[in-house]
């Protein structure tokens, strides 16, 4: 696999780990703790993921999920 995800595959990208429940395409995550963080933590797993589809995303991915982070960003500086 050539490190990007298309729906079109049902391939999904997916952190190796031993308690997941999904098989998929091997993304390395960002730090060796993130599958276990991201378990117990649904906000930074979305964020997480987000950043992922900056890493492996597809122009379109790429590009939501740059302007999903962005508004999150400014959405947490004005609270």
């Amino acid at each position: 696999m050539s490190g990007k995800f298309s729906p079109s595959e049902q391939i999904p990208p997916v952190w190796p780990d031993p308690q997941g429940t999904v098989q998929g395409a091997a993304v390395e995550p960002l730090y060796r703790s993130v599958p276990g963080a991201a378990r117990r933590d649904p906000g930074l797993y979305d964020l997480l993921a987000l950043v992922d589809a900056l890493r492996i995303g597809r122009a379109r991915e790429r590009n939501l999920a740059e302007k999903e982070i962005s508004q999150r960003l400014t959405r947490h500086a004005a609270a």
